[in-house]
């Protein structure tokens, strides 16, 4: 990936910018959502982190153009400082 293609967006309410949930994982203002659940039955649990849909919620800018589920392999979160 071209560096020069990322999309970096600013959580508009701090209070709403990460949230982690042993059913659910990792959320990022709920416009990132990285689940471990097959489907949206939260009794459906397992550590394969197999769900992952974006939405445009509490950042400024959306990062997919859809909001359909996709596989991940890995992610990795930045903290970017301005000096």
């Amino acid at each position: 990936m071209d560096i020069n293609d990322a999309i970096l967006s600013n959580v508009k309410n701090a209070n709403c910018a990460l949230d982690n949930s042993i059913k659910c994982g990792p959320q990022f203002g709920y416009d990132l959502n990285i689940n471990s659940y097959k489907n949206l039955d939260l009794d459906d649990v397992s550590t394969n982190f197999n769900v992952t849909y974006c939405s445009k919620e509490h950042y400024e800018k959306r990062i997919r153009d859809t909001e359909a589920d996709f596989p991940i392999e890995d992610y990795e979160v930045f903290q970017i400082i301005r000096r």
